[in-house]
């Protein structure tokens, strides 16, 4: 039926494969700088140096998000500095999210992991430590990114990690909330850092990823008389 159909969908990276990507990541910012490199060498006058920079471009502070906190690609794009609230404690976004922004039209609190604070900060001081604006501004327009921003970067990393050609950059969403689900968290929780309200999705759509619950329940029961 459909929602086995969309289950199957709903898939997960071994962890081997995710260390993988993140490597990936790595190695396509070392292309991208030896490219810039053989461009200075041939001709200095149209190629920025970027040796300095810890970003050679959008796409490793993107992709970390993507991975570390589940985003859909809307609100990555349109994610703003003052979405971002970073103190000597804690680190969040708090953004009211693209995709339910009729129906919950208030922020959604989301934690950001420590790793991916750290990148976002070095990013923020690489943009000149703007206190608004957009994270990820088109570097010829200004604006907003296109959907297809990611494209070029994704398909590149999919293929020198070895993961499946036909994996979508959602994928990286799916693989969150599987591995949270595997993990043990309540789905209460779960659902809070996908930015749903209830478990209803979770429950329907990635539960079958939470078994040991129901073989625990029933070995239990079982051995009651024991």
């Amino acid at each position: 039926d459909e929602s086995t159909a969309q289950q199957a969908k709903r898939t997960y990276l071994p962890l081997d494969q995710q260390k993988s990507f993140l490597k990936s990541i790595d190695n396509y910012d070392k292309l991208l700088r030896t490219q810039e490199k053989y461009i200075r060498y041939h001709d200095q006058s149209h190629a920025p140096d970027l040796s300095e920079l810890a970003f050679v471009s959008h796409h490793k502070p993107m992709l970390l998000i993507h991975y570390y906190m589940g985003l859909r690609g809307g609100d990555v794009r349109t994610l703003d500095w003052a979405h971002i609230i970073q103190t000597p404690t804690s680190a969040n976004i708090s953004k009211v999210l693209e995709k339910t922004k009729r129906k919950i039209p208030s922020p959604t609190v989301l934690p950001i992991p420590e790793q991916l604070n750290e990148a976002l900060k070095k990013w923020k001081v690489q943009q000149g430590n703007p206190s608004s604006g957009l994270v990820f501004p088109s570097l010829t327009t200004g604006r907003l990114l296109s959907k297809k921003c990611l494209r070029d970067s994704w398909i590149w990393i999919k293929k020198d990690a070895g993961l499946h050609e036909d994996l979508d950059l959602y994928a990286l969403r799916h693989n969150f909330i599987s591995w949270l689900i595997m993990n043990g968290e309540p789905l209460s929780v779960v659902a809070q850092l996908a930015g749903h309200q209830s478990t209803r999705m979770i429950e329907e759509y990635y539960g079958h990823l939470c078994p040991s619950f129901t073989k625990e329940a029933s070995t239990g029961f079982s051995n009651l008389l024991n």
